[in-house]
């Protein structure tokens, strides 16, 4: 269960990294390079999380693929709050 929970926030902190050095592309190719399920799901919510120039539609679009209830509603917020 660690290496799990620690695999996933590698993940989110290199998407998050991605995010804030080239937002429209790499991190959003990143994001989509992963299977649907957790490491997919933490690396969209650090996508949405740090990225501070795409448009707001796109990151609701990316939260909108998070299969968690909980971390899809959080990012979906996050989204629409920019």
């Amino acid at each position: 269960m660690q290496d799990g929970h620690a695999k996933d926030q590698l993940i989110y902190e290199i998407t998050g990294d991605l995010a804030r050095k080239d937002p429209a592309a790499a991190a959003l190719a990143y994001v989509n390079s992963f299977q649907p399920g957790p490491v997919r799901d933490s690396a969209a919510q650090s996508d949405v999380w740090s990225n501070n120039t795409s448009p707001p539609s796109e990151l609701v679009e990316v939260a909108r693929s998070i299969s968690g209830v909980d971390e899809r509603s959080r990012a979906q917020g996050v989204a629409c709050m920019r």
